[in-house]
């Protein structure tokens, strides 16, 4: 596998699955899931680029892809809590242009 593959992969698999995390243990725990998986992630990068270990550089990856997915995925579910069906809609759409803006 590639690298983009193990990236894909892990933002994949934190989209699908931390929205339904949060809604059984709510959204607290599911953005500090993320947080911290989008960290650790991101120190065994640069800790397998330090030692040259290209297994730990792949799982860094794979867990930053995860948290930064699951960080997506859950900011759906709070936009949903705040919302109305009426506002829900224009949230989203803004969400969305904010990623095009930038």
């Amino acid at each position: 596998m590639t690298l983009q593959s193990v990236f894909a992969l892990g933002s994949i698999v934190g989209i699908i699955l931390m929205p339904m995390v949060s809604d059984l243990k709510g959204r607290k725990v599911s953005v500090l899931v993320g947080l911290s998986a989008f960290l650790l992630g991101g120190s065994l990068i640069f800790i397998g680029i330090l030692k040259a270990y290209h297994l730990l550089i792949g799982f860094g990856m794979f867990l930053s892809a995860f948290g930064g997915g699951s960080l997506a995925g859950v900011t759906y579910s709070i936009n949903s809590d705040f919302y109305s069906d009426d506002m829900r809609q224009k949230a989203v759409i803004l969400y969305c242009a904010a990623w095009y803006v930038q």
